[in-house]
């Protein structure tokens, strides 16, 4: 059985990229894989937190910083060496074959893919897939 992590944005409370990750949920969980999904402790993730829950997967939620919060996204993710260190212990404790980040642009995100790319080093087959979020 498949192992994949599925990593939210937490960007807003709209929750596009949220929906997006349940309708991915659900369709891992009809072909077994084990689906874990990281979400922010921020009270408007609680929503989802329940809904991708309701559909089976596995909820991890930790203090992370939103994008919303986050001014010059580009170099402030680049450098938030805490948050990197944070996504990469989650990543090796979990060890899944695939990671999943929705991300709502193109150059936000980079601590959540730092924090994933730790895995490269200890798999051969690993797959590390960057989901953007046009809303």
């Amino acid at each position: 059985m498949y192992s994949i992590l599925l990593i939210s944005s937490n960007s807003s409370p709209k929750g596009g990229g949220e929906r997006y990750l349940i309708y991915l949920c659900r369709g891992f969980l009809k072909l077994n894989y084990h689906v874990t999904v990281l979400l922010s402790n921020i009270s408007y993730m609680d929503t989802w937190d329940g809904m991708l829950k309701s559909e089976g997967a596995n909820i991890i939620r930790m203090d992370l910083v939103p994008l919303v919060n986050r001014n010059l996204r580009f170099i402030t993710s680049i450098f938030d060496f805490k948050q990197i260190s944070k996504i990469e212990n989650v990543c090796i404790q979990l060890n899944p074959d695939f990671i999943i980040v929705n991300q709502q642009y193109d150059e936000d995100g980079l601590d959540y893919l730092k924090g994933g790319f730790e895995l490269l080093s200890f798999k051969n087959n690993f797959s590390f897939t960057y989901a953007h979020d046009s809303e």
